[in-house]
């Protein structure tokens, strides 16, 4: 049953991982109407990282219903069942949808398309690329790990907790992310811009980690619900920063021709970073405490707090048209110079 449970999971990131950048990358498109950085910023974290961050709130949130609805336990098999079957629709839903899409713009498919030299827009997007890898890997690095290790935190503090207990409290952490997204909304809309408010995530991870690992006994056994409040703004002050602009920077830094092969490179760096993370921090929890977890989570963080202000750039005001036309202009430049012309040479053999 767990080795078909890996093979499911596996498919599903397969399959609605890949989604994800085709998902943003249209999604960049569509909020290039909006001239303005800002607002095209705003539009794109709500359609981007609030479902994201309401996914695992709204699976807990469905669990604990059909957990209640069944008899706590009394009907596990009923109870599995529906739980499966309801995590079936978004799958398909997603899937009739992107039938619905390749039909409706099937002109669309293919239009302009031309042969993209990597070597030259490597050289061109390096510098930003290896920037927003190494943003999505110290955010996955911090940020992910830090869900499961929660349970082993109430586990000290009640001692025994029941199923519906243990439901309860997922709820509740995974509602704590989402008042980041809108923080975070809100910050660019009034004041900051975004590479700021990147450094504003990555530095509140720093102080409230510190707090958390350096009080992390007193805070636990005397003032518990202290220590709730603590974690919820280490998680939701990252998605201020870090968990709302990284997708962000990530499409709006690259040109359309290579920003889904770009922005798959970071979102993978993210991936590996959690892998990473959980497999540094278990050794760590076993031996010297978990204590420790936010006490190095806040060392990482001020490290993605320094690579992000030396290596990641401020967000241009023009729209994402320029960019093709600019990455355009310095291909021809390049190619040029080499005395060498693929444009032409495909031109001619088409």
């Amino acid at each position: 049953m767990f080795w078909m449970m890996s093979i499911c999971l596996g498919a599903a990131g397969f399959g609605l991982g890949g989604q994800m950048v085709s998902a943003c990358t249209l999604l960049i498109k569509a909020v290039n109407n909006y001239k303005n950085v800002k607002t095209r910023a705003r539009r794109f974290i709500m359609c981007s990282n609030l479902p994201l961050a309401s996914g695992l709130f709204i699976s807990c949130l469905v669990y604990l219903i059909t957990w209640r609805a069944t008899g706590q336990g009394k009907h596990m098999a009923t109870s599995w069942r529906v739980v499966f079957g309801i995590s079936a629709i978004f799958p398909f839903v997603t899937l009739i949808s992107s039938l619905i899409m390749k039909f409706i713009f099937k002109d669309y498919e293919g239009e302009n398309s031309y042969w993209i030299p990597l070597r030259i827009t490597t050289r061109y997007y390096g510098k930003r690329l290896i920037a927003t890898c190494i943003t999505w890997f110290i955010y996955g690095f911090v940020y992910f790990p830090s869900v499961p290790y929660l349970g082993v935190v109430t586990q000290a503090a009640f001692q025994t907790l029941t199923f519906d207990a243990t439901a309860q409290w997922a709820l509740l952490i995974a509602s704590f992310s989402i008042p980041g997204v809108f923080l975070g909304f809100n910050l660019i809309k009034n004041t900051l811009s975004q590479r700021s408010i990147i450094l504003f995530g990555f530095a509140a991870y720093f102080v409230i980690g510190l707090i958390l690992g350096c009080g992390y006994t007193v805070i636990l056994s005397k003032v518990f619900p202290l220590f709730l409040v603590l974690y919820g703004l280490f998680k939701s002050l990252g998605n201020v920063g870090p968990g709302n602009l990284t997708i962000l920077y990530s499409c709006e830094l690259f040109a359309d021709c290579v920003r889904g092969l770009f922005f798959s490179f970071s979102a993978a760096s993210g991936t590996v970073g959690a892998i990473v993370g959980f497999n540094v921090y278990e050794p760590i929890i076993n031996n010297i405490g978990i204590r420790w977890f936010y006490i190095i989570s806040a060392l990482i963080s001020i490290i993605g707090f320094v690579l992000s202000f030396f290596f990641l750039p401020k967000l241009p005001e023009q729209d994402i048209d320029n960019k093709n036309s600019m990455l355009d202009d310095y291909i021809k430049s390049t190619q040029n110079n080499e005395n060498n012309n693929p444009f032409e040479s495909s031109s001619n053999n088409e």
